[in-house]
C-alpha cells in the first residue's frame, strides 16, 4: 500500500470516527441525562434495581446482536439482491436468539425479587426491537452518518419516554419503556436509510448460519468481556444490596461515555484493518496511526475524568452518591487501559485470530471473577473497581504479547510526545478548576485541550495521517 493510501486510510478512519463519535456523544448525552434523572428520581436503592437489570440485559443484547458488527462482513459492502437475502437471513437468526433470550428470562426471573422481575421482563421484551438493527450493514458500507443519526434518535426517544413516564420512585418499572421505544425508533430509521424491509426478497439461511458460526468466537469474546465489565456490579448487587449497586452504577454511568466512544472507535478501525489484511506494510502504517489517533481522541476523557471525578459525581448525582468518586477514578484508569487494547484487538480479529482473542477474554473473565470474589466482600465498590483495573492491565499486556509475531509497533515514541504534553496540559487545567462546578471546569478544560492540539500542530498532523 502506498503512503498516499495509508494517509487515506487513517484520514477515512478519522472522519468515520468523528462522525460516529459525534453521534455516540450526542446519543450518550441524551442517555446520560435520562440516567442522571432516573438516579435522582428513584434514589440509590431503586436505581440499583435498574442498573442490575441493565447489567444482565447487556449479555442478552450481545447474544441477539451476535457480533455481526465486529465480524466485519465484506459481502455487506454491496447492495445486491443476494446481499438483501443475506441480511434477511442474519435478521432471522437474530430473531431466534431473541426469542430464546426472552424464554430464558421468563424462567429465571422467578428466583429474583419482585422489583427485579418486572424490570427485567420489560427489558427482555425490548430485545425483539434489536433483531433488525442494521448498523453492521451501514458500517461495512462506510456510512457512519446513518448509524450515528439512528443512535441519536434512539437515545432521544428513549430519554423522552423516560421523562414522560417516570416521575417518582414508584415508577421504577416504567424505566424499561424508554429502552423499548428507543430501540424501535433507531432500528426503524436504519432500515429506512438502508431502504430495506426485513424478509423482503427472500432469505439466505445458509449464509446466515455460516456467518453466525464464524462469529461464535467473537460472541464468546464479547460475553467474557462483559464479565470483566460488569461482573463486579452484579456481585455488588448480590452481596451488598441494591443501594450500593445503585451508587456504583452512578460511576458506571460516567464510564459508559468513554466506553461507548471506545466501541465507536473500534467499529471505525476494524473495517480498515480488514481491508489491509493482505498488505503487511500498510497494516503496520495504519496500526501506528490508529494507536496515536485513539490516544488523541479518547485520552482527554480519561485524564479529565480522573481529575474531576469528585465534582462529576457531586454535581451530576448529588451528595448521596459521593462515595462513587474513588471507584469512578479507578474505573477511568481501567478505561484508559482498554483504549490501548482497541487497536491490537482489532488487528487480531482482522487477521482471523479470533480464537486467540477468545483466550484473551477467557483469562480476563476468570481472573476478574476470582479477584472480585476475594475483594468485593471486604472492600465493596473500591475493591470492585480495582479488580477491573487489574484485569484490564493483564488483558492488554496479553494482547500486545499475542501480536509480537506480526512485528507490529505503535510507531516512533517521539510521535507521542506532543499528544502526551497536550493531555498533561489538560490535566493541569482540570486540576486548577477542580473546586469549580463541572459546568465551568469541563468546558474550559475541553477548550484548553483543543487549543493545545492546535498549538502543538497535532490537528494539522492528523490531516496528513498521524
Amino acid at each position: 500500500m502506498s503512503d498516499t493510501s495509508d494517509a487515506r486510510a487513517i484520514a477515512s478512519t478519522g472522519r468515520g470516527f468523528a462522525v460516529l463519535a459525534a453521534g455516540e456523544m450526542a446519543a450518550r448525552l441524551a442517555s446520560f441525562g435520562a440516567i442522571v434523572y432516573v438516579s435522582q428520581t428513584l434514589g440509590a436503592a431503586r436505581f440499583g434495581v435498574i442498573t442490575f437489570a441493565l447489567a444482565l440485559l447487556l449479555y442478552a443484547q450481545r447474544l441477539v446482536g451476535w457480533e455481526f458488527e465486529g465480524l466485519g462482513i465484506p459481502e455487506m459492502a454491496q447492495d445486491t439482491s443476494g446481499t438483501r437475502r443475506a441480511i434477511n437471513g442474519l435478521f432471522v437468526f437474530r430473531g431466534i436468539v431473541a426469542l430464546a433470550m426472552l424464554l430464558v428470562v421468563l424462567v429465571v426471573r422467578v428466583w429474583l425479587p419482585i422489583a427485579d422481575q418486572r424490570v427485567l421482563l420489560l427489558y427482555a421484551a425490548g430485545l425483539l426491537c434489536v433483531v433488525c438493527n442494521a448498523r453492521f450493514v451501514h458500517l461495512m458500507r462506510r456510512r457512519p452518518a446513518a448509524a450515528a443519526a439512528a443512535r441519536i434518535v434512539a437515545e432521544v426517544v428513549s430519554a423522552t419516554t423516560i421523562l414522560l413516564f417516570v416521575h417518582t420512585s414508584d415508577d421504577y418499572a416504567r424505566v424499561p419503556l424508554g429502552f423499548i421505544a428507543g430501540e424501535l425508533a433507531g432500528t426503524t430509521l436504519m432500515l429506512v436509510a438502508l431502504r430495506h424491509w426485513p424478509l423482503s426478497g427472500g432469505i439466505d439461511w445458509s449464509f446466515a448460519v455460516e456467518r453466525a458460526r464464524r462469529a461464535v468466537p467473537l460472541v464468546m469474546v464479547a460475553l467474557l468481556g462483559l464479565v470483566v465489565f460488569n461482573c463486579d456490579l452484579i456481585m455488588l448487587r448480590l452481596m451488598w444490596g441494591p443501594e450500593m449497586a445503585g451508587i456504583y452504577g452512578a460511576a458506571y454511568t460516567v464510564i459508559s461515555l468513554v466506553l461507548n466512544l471506545a466501541v465507536a472507535y473500534n467499529a471505525t478501525v476494524l473495517p480498515n484493518f480488514t481491508l489491509l489484511r493482505g498488505d503487511p506494510a500498510g497494516r503496520q502504517a495504519f496500526y501506528g496511526s490508529a494507536t496515536l489517533l485513539g490516544l488523541v481522541a479518547l485520552g482527554p476523557l480519561v485524564v479529565g475524568g480522573v481529575v474531576l471525578a469528585p465534582q462529576l459525581v457531586h454535581d451530576l448525582f448529588g451528595p448521596s452518591y459521593s462515595s462513587a468518586s474513588l471507584p469512578l477514578a479507578i474505573l477511568l484508569l481501567a478505561a484508559a487501559v482498554l483504549v490501548l487494547r482497541i487497536v491490537p484487538t482489532c488487528t487480531l480479529v482482522s487477521l482471523e485470530r479470533r480464537r486467540e482473542v477468545l483466550v484473551l477474554n477467557v483469562v480476563g473473565a476468570v481472573l476478574n471473577v476470582a479477584i472480585n470474589l476475594a475483594v468485593i466482600p471486604r472492600f465493596g465498590m473500591v475493591g470492585a473497581a480495582c479488580s477491573t483495573l487489574a484485569t484490564d492491565v493483564v488483558r492488554t499486556a496479553i494482547a500486545f504479547f499475542l501480536l509480537r509475531s506480526e512485528g507490529l509497533s505503535v510507531g516512533r515514541l517521539a510521535a507521542y510526545v506532543r499528544p502526551v504534553a497536550a493531555l498533561a496540559g489538560l490535566g493541569l487545567v482540570a486540576w486548577l478548576l477542580r473546586d469549580q462546578s463541572i459546568w465551568l471546569s469541563v468546558p474550559v478544560a475541553g477548550v484548553s485541550y483543543g487549543l493545545l492540539l492546535l498549538m502543538f500542530g497535532i490537528v494539522r498532523a492528523s490531516r496528513g495521517g498521524i
